[in-house]
C-alpha cells in the first residue's frame, strides 16, 4: 500500500503506520528532518482491519516474482483501489489499464530447486516501478478526475 511521500527523484514504498492511530492517512510523510518514511510490518491483520487499510491507501502495488491468482489485487479493486502491478501470470487475465498501471518485466528467472522448481520468477524493472509510481502519484494528486475514473473501473 502506498501514502503520498515522494521527493523529485524518489518514490519510496511505504505501508502507513497510521494504522495504529485510527487509520488517518498521514500528511507529516517527512517526519520534520527529511528522512524516508517508517515501514510498519502488521502481521496478520483482521478482516476489518484490512478493509481500512485498502480504504486508506491510494493504491496497492502488486509486484511480487510469482502469482496464482492475484488475491490481494482483487481485494484491492473490490474496494476501489487502483493497482500498481505487473502483467504476468494468471492475473494478466483479468488485469487491465483502465484500472492498473502496468510495471513492465526486467525478464524471468528459472527457479532451480525448492518447491517451485521449473517455475519461472518475474524479475521487476526497477525504474519501470518508480515511473508508475509516481505515475499514481500524479493521477491522484494532479489528475484526480483520471485517478477517480480508474479506481472506478
Amino acid at each position: 500500500l502506498t501514502s503520498a511521500y515522494h521527493t523529485d527523484d524518489a518514490v519510496p514504498l511505504e505501508h502507513t503506520d497510521s494504522f495504529y492511530s485510527g487509520l488517518h492517512r498521514r500528511d507529516d510523510h517527512h517526519g520534520g528532518n527529511g528522512s524516508l518514511p517508517s515501514v510498519v510490518l502488521l502481521g496478520r491483520v483482521s478482516d476489518d482491519q484490512l478493509r481500512a487499510l485498502y480504504a486508506n491507501s491510494i493504491a496497492l502495488v502488486h509486484i511480487s516474482r510469482g502469482e496464482g491468482w492475484g488475491r490481494p489485487a482483487v481485494e484491492a479493486l473490490s474496494t476501489g483501489r487502483p493497482l500498481v502491478t505487473h502483467f504476468y501470470g494468471p492475473p494478466a487475465v483479468y488485469l487491465r489499464h483502465d484500472f492498473a498501471l502496468e510495471v513492465k518485466l526486467r525478464g524471468l528467472t528459472a527457479v532451480t530447486e525448492g518447491a517451485f522448481k521449473g517455475h519461472r520468477w518475474a524479475e521487476v524493472d526497477v525504474g519501470s516501478l518508480q515511473e508508475q509510481l509516481k505515475a499514481m502519484l500524479h493521477l491522484y494528486e494532479s489528475d484526480h478526475d483520471s485517478y477517480t475514473r480508474m479506481a472506478a473501473a
